[in-house]
């Protein structure tokens, strides 16, 4: 039996359908798990609900199935295994730009980079599973820079303004003047545009040719692909060091509108072309007592956040690679404005970044003794400054939220102290990436025996860690290296 596959614009339209149909469905589908919170999770009596996901359209009139044309590898495979011959053609494509590889001068691409700007210029759809640490600013860079024509509309988006700004100002760095902002406090489309994901509404998708995600395993939210789904004219290309980790099942949804992730480059071929540093993860031992809070937010807090003896073993492991390391940059790094406070008291001589403040938080720390009376949060402003002096390696000891944990360039840092006590597979590849791009590369973590909640996260860590190929060393927390910085009782829980 012969199947026809018509491709138009991002859609593919499959016929006949016959005794496939409900194969090719199934596959075609995912189950999300969405995690419930407080009275949400109260009132439906669990933490988590399944919600299906259904990434095509059938029409039993003309036995004809729509889905996505980023799926199209994905149903060709398919089909090919049931034993059809699928035919494929297009209809109403769009304007073809051809890459002007003899304008990328003047940088020197790796194999694997060049590799993945090939690819790029050789599809119209796909993901790019590259190691942290590879450059992937300098890619998007390069990749506007062979597409030089006036009429070339392109967006680069990411999730996080601070990804955002920094992407502007690679860009502006080659095409001054070309290169507009859509979110983040600005609002000018230009030839390129660099756009926060909850801006993407705004731009005028029917004009853009390209566009380029960065961190694209951020793409699966139902806003955020709902708005991706309106470029359909548009080639379409994700970057990520962590493709296919979303806890929520929702990589199918990420492939639909990106494509299948092409091209992989992990830690050893890194290392082998000499962009990734030798890599070491250290794991300390602590203790921590079970935890009686029953909402996940109270156990953080308790086991975690405001935890005395994690704290001061964070200060500890910070006082030992400081003396380990004369002169090294090290970030200390959560996911809790709550937390970064607490660490401050314990690491009076780091600097706090973080992406927005909350007033009652401040208010509750300065009223627990850890913060002192003339603390002033954090501006806009002072956070662009403090992140760029970060980047370019000035500001040498940091205790952040995840504001640095992604899509910020930190070629000179050398220890970062993972102190937030996650588990994700996602947040596990991109702490460590963090320490990819300097001379040391070295990860600092907790293994956690007493409370089973806390003690199988370390678990996830320390497993994840391994399979990636990191060297893992268990070892003692090096208390002694902090006793300088002991000077008064520890701040109230």
């Amino acid at each position: 039996m012969n199947i026809n596959i018509v491709k138009n614009k991002s859609t593919l339209q499959i016929s006949p359908m016959g005794g496939v149909l409900g194969r090719v469905m199934q596959e075609l589908q995912f189950n999300r798990v969405k995690p419930l919170y407080g009275k949400d999770a109260v009132l439906a009596k669990k933490r988590v609900e399944i919600e299906n996901t259904q990434l095509y359209q059938y029409d039993a009139e003309s036995d004809t199935l729509f889905t996505f044309a980023g799926l199209l590898d994905r149903v060709y495979r398919l089909l090919k295994s049931e034993g059809l011959t699928p035919a494929l053609s297009e209809i109403n494509p769009s304007k073809v730009f051809e890459p002007k590889f003899e304008y990328i001068t003047g940088v020197d691409l790796r194999e694997a980079q060049a590799r993945m700007i090939a690819t790029i210029a050789s599809c119209d759809y796909a993901q790019l599973n590259g190691v942290t640490g590879m450059g992937k600013t300098m890619l998007i860079t390069q990749i506007c820079r062979m597409y030089p024509y006036e009429d070339c509309r392109i967006v680069v988006c990411a999730q996080q303004r601070p990804i955002v700004d920094a992407l502007r100002r690679a860009l502006e760095k080659y095409f001054p003047g070309q290169v507009g902002q859509v979110g983040g406090g600005r609002s000018t489309q230009k030839r390129i545009t660099v756009s926060t994901a909850k801006s993407l509404r705004k731009i005028d998708a029917s004009k853009v040719y390209m566009l380029i995600y960065d961190e694209v395993h951020t793409a699966a939210g139902k806003v955020i692909s709902g708005f991706l789904s309106n470029f359909i004219n548009s080639k379409m290309y994700g970057l990520s060091a962590s493709t296919e980790c979303r806890m929520d099942k929702a990589d199918l949804l990420v492939e639909a509108i990106f494509g299948p992730v092409r091209v992989t480059v992990d830690m050893q071929e890194g290392q082998g072309e000499g962009y990734i540093p030798p890599v070491k993860a250290h794991f300390y031992e602590i203790y921590v007592p079970e935890v009686s809070k029953s909402t996940p937010t109270a156990r953080k807090r308790e086991a975690v956040w405001r935890n005395n003896a994690r704290n001061y073993a964070v200060a500890a492991v910070a006082g030992y690679w400081e003396k380990q390391i004369p002169g090294a940059q090290i970030l200390v790094m959560t996911d809790a404005l709550e937390h970064v406070m607490f660490l401050k008291w314990y690491l009076k001589d780091y600097t706090m970044v973080y992406a927005s403040s909350n007033k009652d938080q401040i208010a509750r720390c300065r009223e627990l003794g850890v913060l002192p009376d003339d603390f002033k949060a954090l501006s806009n402003k002072g956070r662009e400054e403090a992140i760029q002096s970060f980047e370019c390696g000035q500001l040498r000891r940091v205790i952040s939220t995840t504001t640095l944990g992604v899509g910020v360039d930190a070629p000179s840092l050398d220890v970062i102290i993972r102190a937030d006590a996650g588990s994700t597979e996602i947040s596990n590849i991109q702490f460590r990436g963090r320490v990819m791009r300097g001379e040391q590369g070295i990860y600092c973590d907790f293994m956690v025996q007493g409370d089973s909640n806390e003690e199988g996260r370390s678990k996830k860590r320390l497993a994840s860690a391994r399979n990636a190929g990191w060297p893992v060393v268990l070892e003692a927390v090096p208390y002694s290296e902090t006793t300088d910085r002991w000077t008064k009782s520890p701040p109230r829980q």
